[in-house]
């Protein structure tokens, strides 16, 4: 039952950004630290998508530490905060 409810739930979510054209999927059958740089980078990649953001409506969030967390991958960039 927690499968199906699970697919229930996000098959929506998936297919409202699929729709949108901002749905990345990632191989998560890797090493860590090849899925941490393939996130690290599909976050980048959204950068651009926050021009058509109000600034009012933006969040700040810091991805500096998120290398740490996936195995020192660090950010594609080198940029610190996505907002």
């Amino acid at each position: 039952q927690r499968l199906a409810l699970y697919h229930d739930v996000t098959s929506p979510i998936v297919s409202w950004y699929r729709d949108r054209g901002i749905l990345v999927s990632v191989d998560a059958m890797r090493s860590a630290d090849q899925v941490g740089r393939e996130i690290l980078t599909a976050l980048e990649a959204m950068r651009p998508l926050l021009d058509h953001v109000p600034a009012h409506a933006r969040l700040s969030i810091d991805l500096t530490s998120l290398g740490d967390a996936f195995g020192g991958a660090g950010s594609t960039s080198g940029a610190g905060p996505l907002c």
